[in-house]
């Protein structure tokens, strides 16, 4: 009957994703193609409000730009060189931005390449080096990949997508792990390659560079510089921003990708264009075990009581990541000392490595200037540092949270659960205490028993030399 249940969950959660296949238009289709299409009048009210404020810089404690840079997204919008590459480039996109909160444009931005052109090319720029020579900047932003890779053909980088999946598609795709239904989605099936990713980043790049300065309102996209294409070219271009001085990070949210599979695809990026593939992350923790050597296998967790709770399922010395605004003491935004302290005390026992990341839309500027601080302040929990998804030292003013966004549920459950658990632990802890006190208290003393007299000693016989 158990198992009958189970299966009428899955038909029907299955049937539901159906629906939204057919039902769903997606949004985030990307699509590289010439336009000179401008946003309607009043369409992006809700950004009017975005600017950049001034937060500390992370320098080297910036792991890597999470969602490739989308909590940047006001910002990237009002940027009359950025909007109007990003209407030229990808017009659908634009499109489909139109009149959405500020919260939804950045999560529709998540993963697109032209923001993350954006975000890496000021990270170049900081250095004094060229866009069109990042491999000559000291450093270069990392950047992360929400990845989709194919399961019959990993190896094939056309046949994988880049994209984050709805909550749904992951919900129902976790259930039927060992089936690549995610691939049915819109939102996957309509997502970019990372072929078409590299190509559309680096035609951003080479865009920019021909239109230095020369926009000054987004209503004057018919006077950009247009630059030829060439796939051959941009997709090289893209390669050096994820070479040897930077690198890419990949999120696998296919649950029914096998390590195999993965390896294959990161040996693919690296033959065909010198990806430096510096880490690959999950919740699901065997897609962790048997990566490339080079390759740093990152234990995925909601919040820090998640990982308290599941510890021992990371490998001592292992690396581990959750949600930085989990060490909030809520519903302030200053950092609990006392998970600090329960934080050190299972590194000290497992050798662990933290690192820490937030969700963007729900993360201010007081909260991330707290959280840079706290990663700054004390490095031996961060010796990872924090993935930040905007220019590093800038926040977006018209943004609030504590950093929790979507994940505040689960985040509240798992604290709760994890207090729960102790406080039942502690509990019987106690009471098998006080029975073990109880019964030895309680046991009858026995009298000692009287000495018995000592027989005389024999008298030792002669020597004889």
């Amino acid at each position: 009957m158990l198992r009958l249940s189970f299966l009428f969950v899955c038909l029907a959660l299955l049937s539901i994703a159906v629906l939204n296949v057919h039902a769903y238009a997606d949004k985030q289709s990307l699509v590289l193609a010439e336009s000179d299409s401008s946003a309607a009048p009043n369409a992006f009210k809700s950004i009017e409000r975005s600017s950049v404020k001034t937060i500390p810089t992370l320098d080297q404690s910036l792991w890597y730009s999470h969602g490739v840079g989308y909590g940047a997204s006001g910002t990237f919008l009002k940027d009359p060189t950025w909007f109007c590459i990003l209407s030229q480039l990808q017009p659908n996109v634009v499109k489909s931005l139109e009149n959405q909160s500020l919260t939804q444009i950045q999560l529709n931005l998540e993963n697109n390449p032209v923001i993350a052109a954006y975000v890496a090319t000021r990270h170049v720029i900081k250095q004094g080096a060229s866009i069109l020579e990042p491999q000559n900047a000291r450093s270069l932003l990392k950047l992360e990949w929400d990845l989709f890779v194919s399961a019959n053909a990993p190896a094939d980088l056309a046949q994988a997508r880049i994209a984050h999946g709805k909550p749904l598609t992951l919900v129902i795709q976790n259930i039927l792990r060992s089936i690549a239904v995610s691939t049915l989605f819109n939102e996957v099936k309509n997502a970019p390659s990372p072929l078409d990713w590299l190509e559309i980043f680096g035609r951003a790049v080479k865009i920019a560079n021909a239109n230095k300065n020369k926009l000054t309102s987004t209503s004057q996209c018919a006077s950009l510089v247009t630059v030829p294409g060439d796939k051959v070219s941009d997709r090289k271009l893209a390669a050096q921003y994820l070479g040897k001085n930077g690198g890419l990070v990949i999120d696998v949210k296919a649950a029914y990708a096998k390590v195999p599979q993965i390896n294959a695809f990161i040996d693919s990026l690296s033959a065909q264009y010198g990806i430096n593939v510096v880490g690959v992350g999950s919740f699901l923790f065997d897609q962790l075990v048997g990566l490339k050597p080079s390759v740093t296998p990152v234990h995925f967790f909601h919040s820090v009581f998640g990982f308290l709770h599941k510890k021992d399922s990371v490998p001592k010395g292992g690396v581990v990541m959750f949600n930085a605004g989990s060490l909030f003491k809520l519903p302030k935004t200053t950092i609990d000392t006392a998970l600090l302290t329960r934080l050190s005390k299972e590194q000290a026992a497992g050798g662990y490595r933290f690192g820490y990341y937030v969700q963007e839309p729900a993360a201010s500027c007081q909260s991330m200037a707290n959280l840079i601080n706290f990663v700054k302040v004390n490095p031996a929990l961060a010796q990872m540092g924090l993935a930040w998804g905007n220019v590093d030292g800038q926040c977006d003013a018209a943004v609030s949270g504590n950093g929790l966004g979507c994940q505040e549920g689960l985040f509240t459950f798992e604290s709760k659960f994890w207090h729960a658990k102790n406080a039942v632990v502690s509990a019987v802890s106690t009471v098998k205490n006080w029975f073990t006190s109880s019964k030895t208290n309680a046991a009858p003393k026995v009298a000692a028993a009287p000495a018995q007299p000592q027989a005389p000693a024999k008298p030792l016989p002669p020597t004889i030399f």
